[in-house]
């Protein structure tokens, strides 16, 4: 089974058509697969969704409507939130 782990800027743009979307689509929506994310990606995902609307490039609504499909996919573990320990961000500076 294929595991893939996602950071924010690449999984929003599952949530929101940028440069890059068509490819996390192809990603994401593959069957066999497993998607993951660090906790911490839910809250960054937000905060990008927030500045969005502040720059004007989406709608409240849609902020409203991603953040309900961002949940939702959580729910029914299509993305699945991983949490992030010391150990292992020590062993992610030994591989860069």
């Amino acid at each position: 089974m294929l595991r893939q782990f996602f950071d924010s800027s690449a999984l929003i743009k599952y949530y929101h058509d940028e440069i890059g979307s068509a490819k996390v689509q192809i990603l994401v929506g593959g069957s066999g697969s497993e998607h993951y994310v660090a906790r911490l990606a839910w809250v960054e995902i937000l905060s990008a969704l927030a500045k969005k609307v502040r720059t004007g490039t989406i709608v409240s609504p849609d902020y409203w409507r991603f953040r309900l499909r961002l949940r939702a996919d959580i729910n029914r573990r299509l993305i699945r939130p991983l949490r992030m320990l010391n150990a292992h961000l020590s062993r992610s500076q030994k591989v860069l």
